[in-house]
């Protein structure tokens, strides 16, 4: 409907023509900290915070927590895949995803760690950041990969797939482009390291650590935008 709503560390913030509304407990929230904002499929705005989970529907806030399935209150990360399902990523208890009722725990390989953040390609292959490297999971397929097998960190806080046939991972070590053929042959066996680029300051960009806590984001046109803690990295993915 064209608002933005920006999530802060002292509340929830939502701008409607240009007038700021500001959301913290008292509305309902269960911390003023908010850290991560998804809209669901059917326009209900997800928060995660410090403290836990709501859920915004019809103008009301609904929180989500251990009675839930949800075992970790702090959220490091929300998606929404294809199948239009919410999965949730935590500090230490791995993902989970949303049944519409209660949270799953997600795939055995994503349990009991921090998962930063997620996305899926077109194959249906989801693709994590963790701080114990990235995951892949297809179907019954999991992988994780990890600096043994040619990634600049262990520490990936998010994976972006450009659609160009490459994944781009962010760190406290910077941004590498890494092609997805190159991880597919490393995870059947083929090979055994990854075929990495890895930019950095000398490569343009405004520091060589990206945030863990900021989105990068893919536009369309092919530019993508990095968010790093002395500002924003635009690099043409063509």
């Amino acid at each position: 409907d064209g608002d933005i709503w920006a999530a802060t560390n002292g509340e929830l913030v939502q701008l409607h023509n240009g007038k700021p509304r500001l959301y913290s407990v008292k509305d309902g929230l269960p911390d003023d900290r908010c850290r991560v904002l998804l809209q669901d499929s059917n326009g209900d705005l997800w928060i995660g915070g410090f403290n836990g989970l709501s859920r915004l529907h019809n103008g009301k806030f609904q929180t989500f927590g251990s009675a839930e399935g949800l075992n970790d209150n702090y959220i490091l990360s929300l998606y929404i895949d294809s199948q239009k399902q919410v999965w949730v990523g935590t500090q230490s208890e791995g993902a989970f995803r949303f049944d519409g009722t209660k949270f799953q725990p997600g795939p055995a390989i994503l349990s009991h760690e921090p998962v930063f953040r997620m996305t899926e390609s077109a194959d249906h292959t989801l693709w994590a950041g963790t701080s114990r490297g990235l995951v892949m999971v297809r179907g019954d397929l999991s992988h994780r990969f990890t600096i043994k097998e040619g990634l600049p960190g262990n520490a990936i806080f998010q994976p972006i797939d450009d659609n160009l046939g490459n994944l781009w991972l962010t760190g406290p070590w910077g941004v590498a482009r890494i092609p997805k053929a190159s991880l597919e042959d490393v995870a059947a066996g083929r090979e055994h390291a990854v075929i990495a680029k890895q930019f950095g300051r000398g490569d343009g960009m405004t520091s060589r650590e990206v945030s863990s806590v900021s989105k990068s984001y893919y536009a369309k046109d092919g530019h993508m935008f990095f968010a790093t803690p002395e500002g924003i990295s635009v690099v043409d993915a063509h």
